[in-house]
């Protein structure tokens, strides 16, 4: 009998069955190979989740970043040769990419908490219209055109998407329109729910 009862920290867990009544917290404590973890610091635990993350999460981030940006210097040269920014440069694409990875210097702003991410894209913008100008000798319009145009296009459908994406409201979920809230607290309350017991 003595082999079946737990030992050590599982001893305060024991029902009158003589079996063991382990805490959902210590559960989730225990290895795959049923070792448990509590010998290591919660510190080394968090350090290799961070790495294992950063490991698994960084590349996605930076190829993900490379991508939208190589779309985004397409756009911008595009908009510029159909308004015709480019017909007094030669730069062509490769002077678009240049001021485009210029402006992501702008990006260190980023650390600021709270605002750090609007004026980091802002002033980005802000140098890749200054940069277009002056490299591409382009006018000041065309090359606020060729930077603002697809920053509102991606804002709109980044709103638009997101607008999209909620479920629908209360009223559509109604038949016959929301409901007010006396009709609310009358359906709600203890003495009607007692009523139809």
């Amino acid at each position: 009998m003595d082999s079946v009862r737990p030992k050590g920290r599982w001893s305060c867990c024991q029902n009158h069955h003589g079996g063991v009544n382990a805490p959902v917290v210590d559960l989730f404590q225990l290895d795959v190979a049923g070792r448990s973890l509590d010998w290591l610091p919660l510190s080394v635990l968090s350090v290799v989740g961070c790495l294992f993350t950063m490991g698994v999460a960084a590349p996605l981030v930076l190829l993900f970043h490379g991508l939208l940006v190589i779309v985004w210097i397409s756009v911008v040269h595009a908009i510029l040769k159909i308004s015709g920014g480019l017909a007094s440069t030669e730069a062509g694409y490769e002077g678009t990419l240049r001021v485009v990875c210029y402006s992501q210097a702008a990006m260190t702003a980023a650390i600021i908490p709270w605002i750090g991410d609007e004026i980091a894209i802002v002033r980005s913008c802000i140098l890749q219209v200054i940069g277009l100008v002056r490299l591409h000798r382009c006018t000041r319009k065309r090359a606020i055109c060729a930077v603002w145009l697809p920053f509102a296009g991606a804002s709109l459908a980044l709103v638009l998407g997101i607008w999209l994406a909620q479920p629908e409201g209360n009223a559509s979920s109604y038949p016959g329109g929301p409901p007010s809230f006396r009709q609310l607290s009358r359906s709600t309350s203890p003495r009607t729910s007692m009523r139809h017991a």
